[in-house]
């Protein structure tokens, strides 16, 4: 990097306080920061105010406004996506210079497809730090042939995004043999880097099922998104017949309402979903449950990891 150039991270969230990717930026982003003065943030506005007060006094931050994420519409979050994506990549057009660093995630969606081809005019420097794997991912997902039929060019349109970047950072050993096989051209570089976790930021809670007569309690912590399987986790639940076991859900997302039908429908089963936790509470919810769940649904090996999975380690 040249003395002038400037490094942007950009990203959804940027804070510690509401979920594990806010977390994860936040953390990279002082990690950064600490070691170079050139730095500007991009993210909404919202999260910025979150993030400020515990930033490096060398951060300058660029919030950009938009109206909160509708989580279980489809229709809407894929709306906000690219109102949201554009919005940054215009930020970035006035912003940057030659041989800067963008260096962004997969969430927008749609941000990394607008900043690969923005990155031809600019030529500036795009690295991209990927947790899940768009579009194959609503593959995955998806029971409709038409949709097969209409996510097959996006994923070529896509795969020339992902081979116009600069860098690719993975945090799976599968997701980089996948990865491997969407890049056009040997120029990308691609690195692997695993999740990781702040183990001060985690305390080691006991286990309070084996510590006294308490039920045993399982604790699915995280999205509720259609690639978590939820609707198979709540297929193995019915066929639990243990009165000493109790399931918690804490989280938000689009399979929110299988849940709330299936408690429900199911009163005789000792399962909760709680709503809206703050992310700062993933510590207390961490010490109160036996075992975690960590699941993904049938075909997302290799597309998705999900970070919950570092925080139940952590946790021990």
């Amino acid at each position: 990097m040249k003395k002038g150039n400037n490094i942007f991270l950009v990203s959804e969230y940027v804070d510690n306080k509401q979920n594990s990717t806010g977390y994860y930026w936040f953390k990279i982003i002082n990690a950064i920061s600490s070691k170079n003065d050139n730095i500007k943030v991009i993210s909404s506005k919202e999260s910025c105010d979150l993030a400020r007060p515990g930033f490096n006094k060398n951060i300058e931050i660029l919030p950009i406004k938009c109206k909160k994420k509708q989580k279980n519409n489809s229709f809407l979050r894929a709306l906000f996506d690219i109102i949201f994506s554009i919005k940054i990549s215009l930020k970035i057009l006035l912003s940057t210079k030659k041989d800067d660093i963008v260096m962004i995630g997969t969430n927008p969606t749609f941000l990394f497809f607008f900043l690969s081809f923005l990155k031809f005019f600019k030529n500036f420097k795009l690295i991209i730090l990927i947790h899940d794997i768009f579009p194959e991912n609503l593959i995955a997902t998806s029971t409709s042939k038409f949709k097969l039929i209409v996510l097959k060019p996006i994923i070529a349109l896509f795969n020339i995004s992902y081979s116009n970047a600069s860098c690719l950072v993975v945090i799976g050993r599968d997701m980089k043999e996948i990865i491997s096989k969407k890049i056009l051209t040997t120029n990308v570089i691609i690195k692997y880097i695993p999740n990781f976790i702040d183990f001060n930021d985690i305390s080691n809670p006991k286990n309070k099922a084996t510590a006294s007569n308490e039920k045993l309690t399982l604790n699915f912590f995280g999205n509720l998104g259609s690639v978590q399987g939820i609707e198979t986790l709540l297929e193995a639940i019915f066929l639990i017949n243990n009165k000493k076991i109790c399931f918690n859900f804490i989280g938000n997302g689009t399979s929110e309402f299988l849940i709330d039908d299936f408690i429900n429908k199911n009163i005789n089963i000792d399962i909760n979903l709680f709503k809206n936790l703050s992310f700062e509470k993933n510590n207390e919810m961490l010490s109160n449950g036996d075992i975690a769940i960590v699941s993904l649904s049938k075909g997302m090996k290799g597309l998705a990891v999900p970070s919950k999975t570092y925080f139940s380690i952590a946790a021990n």
